[in-house]
């Protein structure tokens, strides 16, 4: 099973996924990206990090279950999952990705029982300020910052909750409420994939 976590940045959802990977013992499904590694992300943990010629590599071996670019304020970052990482019908998994990388894993897969997506919904005003500090404390990237604060308001628009019918996560109260949550929700889940 492939259980997703998906949001707009900064709705918590990176901070959860490490713990629930630990805590339920999920794989972790790690992403690869083009993006430079931030401060705090280690390789292989994180993502991994690679460059354009690695990335359009993988594409033409058709390796790819998705990819995204984005052009950010520093040029075209790209994000993608690799069909070589995963065994979806023995493993159970956790990924962090976006609705549309979401549609793409249903299209490959053409089960989307196989799949739980679950929404970190928050209040734009908690998002910018979570966003604010986290640029302040690590890389200072502001005009990015607000680039994808104003293109998350498409990609995460709420005609998907009806669409893909998540397990929505409030995360505008405290860590302690939105872990609750999370927890009930996991173990619902994962109860029913065994």
């Amino acid at each position: 099973m492939l259980l997703f976590f998906i949001g707009p940045s900064n709705s918590g959802k990176d901070t959860f996924y490490k713990l629930m990977c630990q805590e339920f013992s999920l794989n972790k499904l790690i992403l690869y990206t083009t993006r430079p590694k931030r401060k705090n992300e280690v390789e292989g943990s994180d993502y991994y990090f690679i460059d354009s010629f690695k990335m359009n590599q993988m594409q033409k071996e058709n390796i790819l279950i998705e990819r995204r670019d984005y052009n950010t304020v520093y040029g075209v970052w790209s994000y993608a999952s690799s069909a070589k990482d995963i065994d979806i019908y023995n493993k159970d998994y956790l990924t962090l990705n976006t609705w549309e990388g979401y549609q793409k894993y249903i299209n490959y897969y053409q089960d989307s029982s196989l799949m739980v997506p679950f929404y970190f919904q928050v209040d734009d005003y908690i998002r910018l300020k979570r966003a604010l500090e986290r640029e302040r404390k690590n890389n200072g990237q502001y005009k990015e910052m607000c680039r994808r604060f104003l293109s998350d308001a498409t990609d995460f628009d709420e005609k998907y909750l009806s669409l893909y019918n998540p397990i929505i996560i409030n995360n505008n109260n405290s860590k302690e409420e939105t872990y609750e949550q999370l927890q009930k929700g996991m173990k619902k889940v994962l109860k029913r994939s065994k």
